[in-house]
């Protein structure tokens, strides 16, 4: 009877805290800001980074999900950014390549704390050293200066500039030699990131694009970068790790911008293929690989 009893309360137990991970939210989103974390930020920006995540997910099957909340329920960050990665399922169901950044805010009483969980397709790509790194000398930072936003895009530069050498753009796995070192993820990682940015954001941004072309059209010279100094500079280099999930790490030829669908009479892409290209979580798993940090 004592046995009976004490596998029916690991039980209930194990319920109840599967019951604390928010539902997957439909239709699926990358970045979903429970706590209205990213409530100050500009719309434009906070669609851009969703759209290009989705993007990027399409492309290479790798997923990385932003999620916030206001209460934890007592329960250990990690252990549930693992299970959120393991209800939704984020990542692909044959590599297992899903990453999960969650994150309470920081009040008046409680400190903030966040948790990157790593499905375990990535493990080796990010192993938890690495994403400890990342932790330290990327996210935090940024979070102490209360940029949330411009931490969690930095972040996500390292990221994809890594789980894109891990999988290549057909989903498949690639032949990496083995895990990558921390020096590699933080400073490579994020000179490759930077470099994708700056590349493509003239793509994103089509005000932007129009008016530098005016410029060139009245002859004006075009202002150099870093005018408004350092600070100006890396806020735009945070700004525009949305662009750089637009591209692969490998140089491709740039094609055009894909538009949403219309649905006008024009439009002859078959409902099947709507749906084989809408964004989905793919049946990913996580065994409580990560890293968590508060501040």
């Amino acid at each position: 009877m004592k046995k009976i009893l004490l596998s029916a309360a690991i039980a209930l137990l194990g319920f109840s805290a599967w019951a604390q991970v928010p539902d997957k939210p439909e239709p699926p989103r990358a970045i979903n800001d429970l706590a209205h974390m990213f409530d100050s930020v500009p719309a434009e920006r906070v669609q851009a980074l969703e759209d290009s995540l989705q993007s990027f997910a399409k492309r290479t099957s790798n997923q990385i999900v932003i999620v916030t909340l206001a209460d934890l329920a007592d329960r250990d960050i990690n252990q549930l950014a693992t299970d959120i990665g393991q209800k939704w399922g984020v990542g692909d169901e044959v590599n297992h390549n899903g990453v999960v950044i969650l994150i309470k805010p920081k009040t008046a009483k409680e400190s903030g704390d966040i948790g990157i969980a790593v499905g375990e397709g990535l493990e080796g790509a990010l192993p938890d050293g690495a994403v400890a790194d990342l932790l330290d000398k990327v996210i935090i930072p940024h979070f102490a200066d209360g940029d949330y936003f411009g931490g969690v895009e930095a972040a996500v530069g390292h990221i994809v500039n890594i789980s894109s050498k891990e999988y290549s753009s057909k989903g498949e796995k690639k032949d990496t030699g083995g895990g990558i070192g921390t020096g590699l993820l933080i400073v490579g990682g994020g000179l490759g990131a930077y470099w994708l940015l700056r590349r493509r954001n003239k793509k994103i941004d089509k005000k932007q694009q129009a008016a530098d072309a005016t410029e060139a059209d009245t002859g004006a010279a075009p202002k150099p970068d870093g005018k408004e100094g350092p600070a100006a500079a890396a806020t735009a280099a945070a700004s525009a790790t949305a662009a750089a999930l637009a591209t692969d790490i490998d140089d491709e030829p740039e094609e055009p911008e894909e538009e949403e669908d219309t649905f006008d009479d024009d439009d002859d892409t078959t409902p099947e293929e709507e749906e084989k290209d809408q964004y989905r979580f793919g049946g990913g798993k996580f065994s409580g690989a990560g890293a968590h940090r508060k501040w």
